[in-house]
């Protein structure tokens, strides 16, 4: 390639230096210039090989010639090879044009045939159309019958006149049921008013046909209901729930079976109380009529658990909700029991209990029990009442007795502490000669305190019990208080304070315990402070006039002031002298202050706090005449020989 590059740049050269023409120029610049090593260039070169055999002059003037005699030979051979292909084309298109012009006849042909013919399959159109039409009319009305009728089958299943009723009646009983709930649907969705009155007019004699034979099967299966072990059966409960859609037979059979019940139950109840149990276990509940509170409680357990059997039994035939347990053909009902149709049947049923219990009681209450005997029964009665009016309700006869019970018990109960307190208030003990609380409080306080038990374990809310249990209290602690006033009215102040102090002790004792008490605790507590603030006072007063500075004191709170003190009698020196050295003896030889009537107060606090108070209103005294004493303006020479100890001196002396 460079050698040729070479003598193409001499060649070029020799031409533009030789002037030579410019075609042989523009040649030679046209060969310089392919490109020998091109993929079509090295084709042509590999084909020029196949002719060029050798490389002489007269092949090389002849390559042109040879060229276009070889490119003449390859053009008669493609024609020589393509001439029987065009004679097969040529046979090709003789037999399409025949084909066509055959066809062209058969489509005559077709359409002649069809022109007479168009009648026929236009009458044989119509014909198929309108069997489909036909046949879909009576698919609809296949099923429209389906759906709105019965079956000859199920027609005599409710013409039948057995008694027994089997799964294929109730299944008949929810066909007509369907049927009825539909043609509702039929006449409020669509213009069909006439078919659907008709269909329901011929149902509702079926339906009332039906209903009339499942109500007579009912009453018949309700007789069966006064046996104590009463088994449910699975199409009782069926029938119960159908009959729901009926409301008066529903409600008659709903009497039916509370008077059965009713039966049972008080015939199990005299059972109960006078032979008890199979073989005597449990025993009879009149055997423990000597025992009051027992006797009752038997009883009222036996109610309730009466009670919650038969609202099991009534639930179960009522409120069949769980569809699961019902036997194959359970009805489909809208209609429910509400929960006050269970009270009224239980109501019913438990009414005939109401009487003998009710006698029963008012014998116990008319034996006149003692007094917690009655309260412990009254709240029974209403711990009780309270329990079943969750399952009753309020309006149950039986709990109406309950509650005529409670409140018997309840005047039984005040009229005994009010017929006790009057017996004590017409006659009152004597106070006790060391002055302690009298055995009617200490009686009474105990009665009171196993009451409070019995009411701390009741069902009162708590926000209520204060209230609740007021009466009580003013029952029992307001006659206490009378009693115990009226017994101190010939003591004297300071015996009269501690006696009265020592009984409300022993009335607030008890009542610390619970918390529905709290407001008595603290109207007792301020008569205590008051009580503690007369003894003290009356104690103080006592002590100082033995040491003869009673009257100083006095006479000291009413100077005017106009004169002094020392020229006033009874303040001069040698008195007040003489009054000071009793308190110091006292003091000195004691060491603290003789305070019998404290000392015989229960109380250990109350003890501590009377003594501290009488020290405190002596010291006070004592530092009033002290203050007196050394004031100048009072005229008293040598003040310390008069009062030799200060007022911090007396107070050490009475610890305090």
């Amino acid at each position: 390639r460079r050698v040729h590059g070479e003598v193409g740049v001499a060649v070029v050269s020799m031409a533009t230096a030789m002037g030579g023409a410019a075609p042989i120029t523009r040649k030679i610049r046209k060969v310089l210039e392919l490109r020998t090593d091109s993929p079509d260039t090295v084709a042509a070169l590999t084909s020029l090989s196949e002719i060029y055999q050798k490389n002489t002059i007269q092949a090389r003037r002849n390559l042109r010639s040879d060229i276009e005699k070889r490119a003449l030979a390859i053009h008669e051979s493609f024609i020589d090879s393509f001439s029987a292909v065009e004679k097969h084309l040529l046979d090709v298109a003789n037999v399409v044009n025949e084909l066509s012009s055959s066809c062209d006849q058969v489509s005559l042909q077709l359409e002649n045939a069809r022109r007479a013919t168009s009648g026929v399959l236009e009458r044989t159109e119509k014909l198929r159309k309108e069997r489909e039409r036909t046949e879909q009319r009576k698919v609809l009305a296949d099923a429209f019958l389906d759906r709105f009728s019965l079956t000859e089958a199920q027609r005599d299943i409710l013409r039948e006149t057995s008694t027994d009723l089997d799964p294929s009646f109730f299944a008949v009983l929810q066909r007509l049921q369907t049927i009825r709930d539909d043609c509702d649907v039929l006449m409020e969705e669509s213009k069909h008013q006439t078919a659907g009155l008709d269909i329901l007019d011929s149902i509702a004699s079926h339906q009332e046909a039906a209903y009339e034979r499942l109500f007579r099967w009912v009453q018949e299966q309700c007789k069966q209901l006064q046996s104590e072990n009463t088994e449910i059966s699975g199409y009782f409960r069926i029938a119960m729930r159908a009959l729901k859609d009926r409301p008066v037979y529903f409600l008659h059979c709903q009497n039916e079976i509370a008077t059965s019940r009713r039966n049972s139950v008080v015939h199990r109840f005299h059972t109960a109380l006078t032979r008890g149990g199979a073989h005597g276990n449990p025993r009879p509940i009149e055997l423990h009529a000597h025992d009051p509170l027992r006797y009752v409680g038997d009883m009222l357990a036996w109610i309730h658990q009466a009670l919650a059997g038969e609202r099991e039994l009534i639930s179960t035939l009522f409120d069949t909700n769980d569809d699961e347990e019902l036997p194959a053909g359970s009805l489909k009902t809208k209609a429910t029991t509400s929960e006050d149709d269970f009270k009224k049947v239980l109501d019913i049923i438990f009414e005939g209990v109401s009487r003998p219990f009710t006698i029963r009681v008012e014998q116990v209450i008319g034996a006149q029990p003692n007094l917690v005997l009655c309260y412990k029964l009254s709240n029974m009665l209403e711990f009780y009442r309270h329990t079943l009016t969750a399952l009753m309700g309020d309006e149950a006869k039986l709990l109406l007795s309950f509650t005529n019970l409670y409140e018997k018990t309840q005047r039984a109960f005040f009229d005994l502490l009010k017929s006790q307190s009057e017996k004590l208030l017409n006659s009152p003990p004597p106070y006790p000669a060391d002055l302690s609380p009298p055995h009617a409080v200490t009686e009474a306080m105990n009665r009171l305190s196993e009451i409070m038990s019995v009411f701390e374990a009741s069902l009162v809310p708590q926000g209520q019990r204060d209230t609740t249990f007021e009466p009580v209290l003013d029952a029992v602690i307001d006659p206490l208080l009378q009693i115990c006033d009226i017994m101190s009215s010939g003591l004297d102040v300071s015996d009269r304070c501690v006696f009265m102090i020592n009984s409300i002790c022993a009335m607030q004792a008890p009542l610390t315990k619970y918390d529905f008490t709290a407001t008595r605790v603290t109207m007792l507590a301020l008569h205590i402070d008051n009580h503690i603030e007369a003894l003290v006072a009356d104690q103080a007063t006592q002590i100082l006039r033995k040491c003869g500075l009673a009257d100083k004191i006095q006479t000291l709170r009413t100077h005017d002031g106009q004169l002094p003190l020392s020229t006033v009698a009874t303040m001069d020196c040698k008195s007040i002298t003489a009054a000071a050295k009793a308190l110091y003896t006292s003091l000195f030889t004691l060491g603290a202050l003789v305070l019998p009537q404290c000392d015989r107060l229960i109380s250990p606090r109350l003890r501590t706090e009377s003594r501290n108070g009488v020290a405190r209103l002596v010291a006070s005294a004592y530092e009033s005449l002290y203050e007196s004493v050394f004031d100048p303006k009072n005229g008293y020479a040598e003040p310390t020989s008069i009062l030799s100890h200060d007022p911090k001196a007396v107070r050490t002396l009475l610890d305090i």
